[in-house]
């Protein structure tokens, strides 16, 4: 996890908890995920870069890109959809991102933005 701010369109990072997971998943310890909110609410420009490796995969070698696990995901969701992180995004403040790299490559993985999913209802409900 990279702790920093946002600089331009980029993160400037400060700072940098590697966490070691097993051969299956990562979990994100009580006192790393607290020193992540922490950092991240102390200033509506602080960021937090959260980098996650996987093992090879017959998936992702054929598409040649790599891919979260539904895991991941979840883990995007509970984080990226709270509302202070949701503001922050529409008012272009600091987020949080999720990277992953598998087999050499690495790519960001995001949810559907805000506006997005707001259309989305929108059209839905007609």
């Amino acid at each position: 996890m990279g702790y920093g701010f946002r600089y331009g369109p980029t993160t400037r990072i400060e700072s940098v908890h590697h966490v070691i997971g097993g051969s299956q998943n990562v979990a994100i310890a009580p006192n790393v995920a607290h020193a992540l909110w922490d950092h991240y609410g102390r200033d509506e420009r602080n960021e937090v870069i959260l980098f996650h490796n996987h093992p090879q995969s017959l998936r992702s070698r054929l598409l040649g890109l790599p891919l979260p696990s539904r895991a991941d995901r979840l883990v995007l969701e509970a984080r990226a959809l709270q509302p202070p992180q949701i503001l922050r995004q529409l008012l272009g403040k600091g987020r949080v991102m999720f990277f992953l790299e598998q087999e050499g490559l690495v790519k960001e993985f995001t949810l559907p933005s805000v506006l997005a999913l707001l259309a989305r209802m929108e059209s839905d409900d007609r």
